[in-house]
Parts: C-alpha cells; structure tokens; sequence
C-alpha cells in the first residue's frame, strides 16, 4: 500500500472545560518521533476569563459586573 499525503482530518477531541483549548498537539508519528501539529477549531466556544463559563465573554460577564457595581 502506498502512503500519500493527506490534505486535512477530523478529529473530535475531549478537553476539560477548565482547561484552555490549545492551538497546537503532540502527536507521535509511526516512527516514534514528536511532532506538534497545529490545531483548527470549526467552532470554539467564546470563554469567560473570569467567571470560566461558556458563551459570553469577560467584558459580558454579569458576574463581573455585579461585583463592580457593590
């Protein structure tokens, strides 16, 4: 069989909701050598720096902003 360039994969990956979603993996090639390989979302979920909640942002955060306003 012969190998051949392939143009793109898709690959669903589990992170850890409190983790940050990184723009580069670690993958070991068949030869058992490291390779990073950049990663392209199709859709990455907006994060809140401050409160760690998905779907808005920090300047959003309602959270943020009721400890401002006491």
């Amino acid at each position: 069989m012969e190998k051949s360039k392939v143009g793109y994969a898709r690959l669903l990956i589990g992170e850890d909701i409190g983790m940050y979603l990184s723009d580069k993996i670690d993958l070991i090639t068949e030869k058992g050598t490291l390779q990073k390989q950049e990663v392209f979302y199709e859709c990455k979920p907006i994060k809140c720096t401050h409160g760690k909640m998905f779907g808005h942002s920090e300047k959003d955060c309602k959270e943020k902003n009721m400890i401002k306003q006491v």
